[in-house]
């Protein structure tokens, strides 16, 4: 196929694909999973699939342009209201209210 290194890149790009699939599945990290994701379909259509065309069954770009597009809707969007994401924000969210909800006095100096 052409891929530089196969036995280094094979196994880094079934690593992505399982870690970053999860984590958009589980709707957690997708910010980085989705730009993640998002690269590593660019690669691959640059390396492999431009060269054959547009059509999927000529083994071209369509397919890796529509999971790279929809990875980086995820990550540029995020996850919905019901995801690992929104909770883990919503516990920085308490953080960050409690700490604005402090008298000024007792507030840390913001540095210019």
């Amino acid at each position: 196929m052409g891929v530089p290194a196969p036995e280094l890149t094979a196994p880094a790009i079934s690593v992505i694909e399982l870690v970053g699939g999860i984590a958009l599945v589980l709707d957690a990290f997708t910010g980085i999973a989705g730009v993640v994701l998002a690269l590593e379909m660019l690669v691959a259509a640059l390396l492999i699939h431009v060269p054959a065309g547009i059509y999927i069954e000529n083994g071209g770009w369509e397919l890796v342009g529509a999971l790279g597009a929809g990875a980086l809707l995820v990550a540029a969007f995020g996850a919905g209201r019901f995801s690992v994401d929104s909770v883990l924000r919503g516990r920085r969210g308490a953080r960050s209210a409690a700490a604005a909800e402090r008298p000024a006095a007792e507030r840390e100096p913001v540095s210019a």
